[in-house]
């Protein structure tokens, strides 16, 4: 009994999901064909909320997955597999059914995280989490870009990422005890009708009158596609991630719990401050020889937590970070007399520092002040010592000083 099969056979009673899935578009009514490379155990799960922000903006957070644990967000909400105990989503049985526990305390801040309106779909999202299921992915179907089809794995030969929610998983299930347990060997059509918790999901081996399938095995060329870091993909929410989009909120539920879990999400992000100065000590040093005509400038600094220890019973939240080298040209005085010319732009080949911004998802230098896409300001100088810290700490992790 593989991964696949101890997962499905364990699934609670079904529950609604909603597709968000940006890498293989699975839209309504289309079908969409792929092959599931590296066979049926070869997902990452996690789980995932999507919150209305203190900012107006719906972002997610993914909250456990199965790398690292659970983090202190995940904690807050509540225990999952037990009506949401000892957490703010939690709910207890009553003789009129089960009422949640801190609604009333403030009805306001429990609508916005369980009944907000998602203008994406037209429909009401909530914060509470779901459990996700990611695969790399083949796709076959093309898709339109420039106005014209494009078969994107092919051209990139690269894998996509498909997500599932908990039906797509049993519908996948269906087509391999009908089809054989080796989804490698196979291309799978997928189709979606209806939205939201109506949504039926319908999955089968695609056959030869399919349009776009490739039957047979896979060719070598296709078993060498680059493929996606699913751990990477699937970190759990930096706290600094937290404190950057829902400090209030963190705030309103501790008030309405009579908790403090926002000062722990302090304490874990004072850790993230400290190990992402010390990260970027240890990757300034490199035991690489540069060409003769190139010097290795510094990389800037990145927000990178990757190291990060346990605090208490939390486990580290992370952001995936890129690297690649930053070189500028030395101009050295030729012989022949003739002036080297110094590009305006500089150069970033490979090994510069490079993380997502936390506000619009910008691939960006580590040690950005500002977003250059979307200008969010990500980093100030403290007023006591200098030195720039996250706009979202209240204590300099450099001199300790304390602002409110």
């Amino acid at each position: 009994m593989g991964k696949f099969n101890e997962t499905v056979g364990n699934f609670p009673e079904i529950g609604g999901e909603r597709e968000y899935a940006k890498e293989i578009k699975i839209t309504s009514g289309i079908s969409n064909v792929f092959r599931l490379p590296d066979g049926e155990d070869s997902f990452i799960e996690y789980t995932i909320s999507w919150i209305m922000c203190d900012d107006n903006v719906i972002r997610p957070f993914i909250i456990e997955n199965e790398h690292e644990g659970i983090s202190i967000l995940g904690r807050m909400f509540g225990d999952r597999k037990s009506f949401y105990t000892g957490g703010y989503f939690e709910t207890k049985k009553t003789k009129y059914g089960a009422v949640p526990t801190y609604q009333a305390i403030d009805p306001e801040l429990y609508t916005l995280m369980t009944e907000y309106w998602n203008e994406a779909y037209k429909g009401k999202g909530s914060a509470k989490p779901k459990t996700e299921w990611i695969y790399n992915a083949i796709q076959r179907t093309p898709e339109i870009i420039e106005n014209q089809n494009v078969y994107w794995c092919l051209v990139n030969k690269h894998t996509k990422v498909v997500r599932f929610g908990q039906k797509a998983m049993l519908a996948l299930s269906a087509v391999m005890d009908n089809d054989g347990h080796k989804i490698e060997e196979y291309d799978i059509n997928y189709t979606k009708q209806g939205s939201g918790a109506k949504t039926v999901h319908s999955m089968m081996k695609a056959g030869p009158g399919i349009a776009h399938a490739i039957p047979g095995l896979l060719s070598l060329e296709e078993t060498n596609y680059t493929r996606y870091p699913l751990d990477e993909i699937t970190r759990i929410a930096t706290a600094y991630y937290c404190l950057k989009h829902i400090p209030i909120k963190i705030q309103r539920m501790d008030r309405a719990m009579g908790t403090n879990f926002f000062a722990e999400f302090e304490k874990q992000a004072a850790i993230e401050q400290e190990m992402w100065e010390k990260n970027k000590i240890n990757k300034t040093v490199t035991n690489n020889t540069p060409p003769t005509n190139y010097q290795t400038v510094a990389p800037e600094k990145v927000f990178d937590d990757s190291s990060i220890p346990f605090t208490g019973n939390a486990q580290p939240s992370r952001i995936a970070a890129q690297t690649a080298t930053v070189a500028t040209p030395i101009v050295t005085p030729p012989v022949s007399g003739r002036r080297l010319v110094i590009p305006s732009t500089p150069v970033i080949p490979a090994n510069t520092i490079l993380i997502p911004c936390p506000t619009c998802g910008q691939q960006i230098p580590e040690d950005s002040v500002t977003c250059p896409k979307c200008g969010d300001k990500l980093l100030e100088p403290c007023l006591q010592c200098n030195n720039l810290f996250s706009t979202k700490l209240n204590i300099c992790p450099h001199c300790g000083a304390i602002y409110e």
